[in-house]
């Protein structure tokens, strides 16, 4: 079983659907994610794992006579990434319950994977709310690192221009190289930043229209279960233990003749 790490990995898809798509890209090509240690931060490491098979008929059903020719549908693995504020214990009991399988955490978030097999791929547990709560909380902050090191370069270069040249002399090299050193890390600030808050705006949608979903869906049932109850009180109208209607005719009032009755007295009156 061969492994192969991915440096930064975590710092690389710092979004958490990104993530996602990162690991299910490798378990497709048959490199799966080990445990997450303390190390996580700066590497992942993947295990190749040669994918299951399962044997089903067209129809999806099982052949278990064996006669009929077998279908191999390869195994494949969901990812979910997710920020809870749920008890841990309660939260993972309930995960583990329904099949889901434990990874570790990377950027204080639970990483967790299920096998499947066909289209019958798990259904999103994951918290939108927390998710849109930490990449605004993260993205912030980044903003904020980003912010610091312009500060400190706004230091070191009204130090060069406040100070005498003569006494500055040896300290412009160290400023520019600390400047150079810290360049990357500013942009990579900025860029995560920028990535986490567009991202905290998409989660934000995505628990927006979850919300108007479940609304929509409530009114419906309470629709639908109105029309049944009225459709309920129409029925019992005429049921066992209803009246019939009175008649038009009250019981002094005699019904209209017939126009055949008419006829008969006519011919018997000639």
């Amino acid at each position: 079983m061969g492994e192969k790490k991915k440096l930064f990995a975590s710092l690389r898809y710092i979004v958490p659907s990104e993530l996602e798509e990162f690991l299910e890209q490798q378990a497709s090509e048959g490199m799966i994610l080990r445990f997450l240690s303390q190390g996580s931060l700066f590497y992942f490491t993947f295990a190749s794992e040669e994918p299951e098979e399962s044997a089903e008929g067209a129809d999806g059903s099982e052949d278990t006579e064996g006669s009929a020719v077998k279908e191999k549908t390869p195994e494949k693995i969901k990812y979910a990434v997710d920020c809870t504020g749920l008890s841990k214990a309660l939260y993972m009991e309930t995960l583990i319950n329904k099949g889901w399988e434990y990874s570790g955490r990377a950027m204080n978030c639970y990483i967790w994977k299920k096998r499947y097999t066909g289209l019958d791929r798990p259904e999103d547990f994951t918290d939108k709310a927390a998710l849109k709560k930490h990449c605004l909380v993260l993205g912030v902050l980044f903003f904020l690192l980003a912010a610091v090191i312009l500060s400190l370069w706004a230091v070191m270069i009204w130090e060069m221009v406040k100070f005498d040249p003569e006494i500055m002399k040896n300290r412009i090299p160290v400023f520019i190289v600390s400047m150079v050193i810290q360049l990357p890390v500013m942009l990579y600030m900025l860029w995560a930043g920028y990535r986490l808050t567009g991202a905290a705006e998409r989660y934000g949608k995505m628990e927006g229209i979850v919300k108007r979903t479940a609304s929509s869906y409530k009114e419906t049932m309470e629709e639908i279960a109105a029309e049944e109850a009225a459709q309920d009180d129409t029925s019992d109208l005429f049921g066992p233990d209803a009246k019939a209607p009175k008649s038009i005719f009250g019981p002094d009032e005699e019904e209209p003749a017939s126009i055949f009755d008419l006829e008969k007295d006519t011919r018997t009156d000639e």
